[in-house]
């Protein structure tokens, strides 16, 4: 056997996952010829790109079966050259790294998944309080061999009787123990087995057609076809064994609240339904007791991501909140990045942000600030008082929402970067729900370096005293700029004197308009030739404290006058050596 190393392990791991937008999980491909490559894989249920470590992509040629590294066709796709995967210094050939279908090529993908669905069960949401009952379908190939774990261990994933993460432990400590997660896995298993439902084909049923594969899908259609007949048919088979007195449609809309299936095995490659992802079995009428079964999670359970962090991610989804990364993977600056989970989630999950918690879960109640003054607010790990939302002047749609995160405990101990603080975020309510068709995006983060084109620093956004970032205005790094349809625009927010954080934390807000005093309003020199004299002038703000005032000063009645760049204090002082005794005039 040829054995191919396409990249160094030790780099595999990110702190973060982007959803079911994954970086860099390792896949190992097989040529017909017996030749072993090891490659990284990345992106979401939509598109991805297989790709070596120097990120040249990897495709299949369908008519023989072998991997070669990718060129584009003009047309926005992909197409295989002669240059076979593991070829060394594919640059040397004109390739370039980092190839992937166009944006046009990902939407039209994208649109796949929505295409049939039916509308007036697509917005639908499971509860977010009360106690949901999740059905979970461990299913295996006819070639596969049992699943390698006992059912403990993925039951461990799902839910924990410890103070460990969990799904169930997850959901219970960010919703202020409201929503208790239960899940209930089928078929029944005997001792440290985990019995899983057994289909009729193998593996390579289920996977894209090419010359190596001659049993495999060929379209859209078929996959569709066969991805849902194995489901409803794994459903029907378990369905008699779920209790008639479980109730698994709490908010009685004649579907079953959350159903999930996890598949033996890990992930398959370019273009194929062996990837985690959510979507609704439109064309089977499946029930259990009564309640249909309509969208679902898809998993692997011989995956990396078979975890915590990916499970809470897309039980947000079951709740009804959107994704906050932008679905193209890339391109504008990253919205939120690792401050919420339904942005990009670590293992275990952080917290989701407040504005989630407010809008999509309906766990918190923000509160208006209205008018200038000190405001104290409690970390999210609280129920009350931790979240302020602020209207900006300059705007009848985009606002802004305060929130106070602190690293600790199991979950929001793995929020983006080390610090904790203040983190200030605007809302933009035109965008619509969430930020996968950003930009323009539902909700952003204010960060160090942020702005209309640049990411900036999102380690560093939370406000603290601890680290001299304490003030957030029109004038600052970031400043809080709107998105105005892409043009930008100045906010009109004026935070500042944010403490440390400790307990809680504390900030000053001023809506009051700045105010000029200039004195004296003219200065008057009496001079003989070579004499030297200096006069100042003051300018106050008398305004409401905290306004901040913009000024510079213009010299209108001499062009003799000079403003130089340098001199004491950083320069600013005019100056002139005309043997005239003219006035100073300013604005």
């Amino acid at each position: 056997m040829i054995y191919l190393r396409c990249f160094a392990f030790l780099l595999l791991f990110q702190n973060y996952v982007f959803s079911t937008w994954l970086s860099d999980i390792p896949i190992i491909l097989s040529q017909p010829n017996g030749q072993i490559i090891e490659c990284f894989v990345t992106g979401d249920q939509y598109s991805r790109r297989i790709h070596d470590n120097e990120g040249f992509t990897i495709i299949m040629k369908e008519s023989d079966g072998f991997y070669y590294y990718a060129d584009e066709d003009g047309l926005g796709g992909l197409i295989a050259t002669n240059i076979l995967a593991g070829t060394p210094d594919p640059s040397s050939y004109g390739l370039e790294p980092g190839y992937a279908v166009s944006s046009e090529v990902y939407e039209r993908q994208k649109e796949f998944y929505n295409l049939n669905l039916d509308q007036s069960l697509n917005n639908r949401d499971a509860p977010s309080t009360g106690t949901v009952n999740q059905v979970n379908v461990f299913i295996r190939f006819a070639d596969d061999p049992e699943f390698s774990q006992p059912r403990s261990y993925y039951d461990a994933v799902f839910q924990t009787d410890n103070d460990e993460p969990s799904l169930k432990h997850y959901f219970w400590e960010v919703s202020y123990n409201s929503l208790l997660v239960n899940t209930y896995h089928y078929p029944g298993t005997f001792g440290v087995n985990n019995t899983a439902y057994v289909d009729e084909f193998n593996r390579s049923y289920y996977q894209p057609y090419s010359g190596a594969n001659p049993d495999g899908y060929q379209d859209s259609n078929q996959r569709t076809q066969r991805e849902h007949t194995l489901l409803a048919n794994a459903v029907n088979a378990i369905s008699p064994s779920v209790p008639s007195l479980l109730d698994i449609d709490a908010n009685g809309d004649g579907l079953v609240d959350a159903v999930s299936f996890v598949i033996y095995g890990g992930t398959g490659d370019w273009a194929d339904l062996l990837w985690p992802h959510r979507w609704a079995l439109y064309s089977q009428d499946v029930y259990i007791n009564g309640a249909r079964v309509y969208d679902y999670l898809f998993m692997l359970g011989g995956s990396s991501y078979f975890n915590v962090g990916v499970l809470a991610h897309e039980f947000g989804h079951v709740l009804g909140a959107p994704d906050y990364y932008h679905y193209d993977g890339g391109g504008a600056p990253t919205p939120v990045g690792g401050w919420d989970v339904m942005a990009s989630n670590g293992n275990p999950p952080q917290y989701p942000s407040a504005f989630t918690k407010w809008k999509y879960f309906d766990w918190i109640q923000p509160i208006e600030i209205t008018q200038g003054g000190t405001y104290t607010i409690n970390p999210l790990s609280l129920q009350d008082s931790v979240a302020y939302t602020i209207e900006s002047p300059y705007s009848e749609t985009e606002y802004f929402i305060l929130e106070y995160r602190k690293q600790e405990g199991l979950y929001d101990s793995n929020a983006q970067g080390s610090r904790s603080g203040l983190l200030a975020y605007r809302v933009n309510p035109s965008a619509g729900d969430g930020n996968a068709q950003g930009p323009p995006d539902e909700l952003y983060i204010y960060r160090p370096g942020g702005n209309l084109t640049d990411s900036g620093n999102l380690n560093n956004a939370p406000y603290n005293l601890a680290y001299d970032q304490t003030v957030l205005n029109d004038n600052t790094d970031p400043s809080s700029f709107l998105y105005n349809g892409g043009s930008g625009g100045i906010g009109g927010l004026n935070l500042y004197g944010v403490t440390e954080a400790s307990e809680t934390i504390s900030f000053t807000v001023s809506f009051g308009i700045p105010e000029m005093q200039i004195y004296p309003n003219i200065l008057t020199y009496d001079l003989q030739v070579g004499d030297f004299d200096s006069q100042s002038f003051n300018v106050a703000n008398t305004g409401e404290e905290g306004t901040v005032l913009n000024y510079s000063a213009i010299v209108l009645s001499s062009e003799s006058y000079i403003n130089p760049q340098g001199g004491p204090d950083g320069g600013g002082y005019f100056w002139t050596t005309s043997d005239n005794e003219p006035s100073v005039a300013y604005e």
